[in-house]
């Protein structure tokens, strides 16, 4: 199947009588790239240089001190094939729950210690919910500094439990959702088979973003996208849409730099 980003379109016209709920894991800041350099910089500080050496070659560019925050960005971006910061050594721990992961997101986003890192969908989502037709549902964490521009256009749900599918498909059906932008495609599975035994009889339009953990690897890069047959059986027992957006689309790294500089400025 021929996988589109629907965002290509980013114009007004992008979607009409939308009910479009964005659950905000690595969609407007990038959660699992905090989480990870706020790892990095605990086992510095905490001396556990046992654990930091073991870091995986391909990540090097994270505590490369000539990489730019760009850099480190598109670095984790492409090859971590996981959320879990963990994935990242060589000597894995065992492999965090969604539960357990959303708790250290948790701890992360309290600590006052963590980088603030927006992508550009905390700006460019903004022409679409001038729309009348459209109706917008932010699913955040609490104590989340990153605020879109658009934010106050939405209805805002804080929820330390931002990954739990359970919630999730509470939330479309009560909202009577019909567009869904997530990070993960393994989430939008879970969403659409919880959904199915719910009996929820909306077509959904499921927009996820396009990182590794989200693709198969070859040669130690992504090269197809994962559970892309479900996916298209799904689209044909169910008749939703699946789609893929990038997060950073367009932006250079010398004018992410100094986005990131004029951002953390302000706060």
């Amino acid at each position: 199947m021929n996988r589109i980003d629907p965002l290509l379109q980013s114009n007004k016209d992008i979607m009409k009588n939308t009910r479009l709920l964005i659950i905000d894991h690595d969609v407007c800041r990038y959660h699992s790239f905090d989480l990870m350099m706020w790892t990095l910089y605990h086992l510095v500080r905490e001396g556990n240089f046992d654990r930091y050496s073991t870091l995986r070659p391909e990540y090097y560019p994270l505590v490369d001190p000539n990489s730019t925050v760009a850099d480190r960005v598109m670095c984790l971006k492409t090859y971590a094939r996981s959320i879990d910061p963990s994935a990242c050594f060589d000597q894995e721990d065992k492999v965090m729950s969604i539960s357990e992961y959303d708790v250290l997101v948790g701890r992360m986003l309290s600590s006052g210690d963590a980088w603030t890192t927006p992508t550009d969908l905390s700006v460019r989502l903004d022409p679409i919910f001038e729309r009348r037709d459209m109706t917008g549902f932010l699913l955040r964490y609490p104590n989340d500094v990153n605020h879109p521009i658009y934010e106050e256009k939405l209805t805002v749900i804080e929820d330390a439990n931002v990954n739990d599918t359970e919630l999730g498909v509470g939330l479309i059906i009560q909202n009577r959702i019909n567009a869904v932008m997530l990070a993960s495609v393994d989430q939008a599975i879970d969403l659409t088979a919880s959904l199915s035994k719910n009996g929820y009889g909306e077509h959904i339009t499921f927009m996820i973003g396009r990182y590794g953990y989200n693709y198969e690897f070859e040669d130690g890069r992504p090269y197809y996208p994962k559970h892309n047959e479900i996916l298209g059986q799904f689209e044909l027992k169910y008749h939703h849409e699946y789609g893929y957006f990038d997060p950073f689309t367009g932006i250079s790294n010398q004018r992410y730099e100094e986005r990131l500089y004029a951002d953390s400025e302000k706060s």
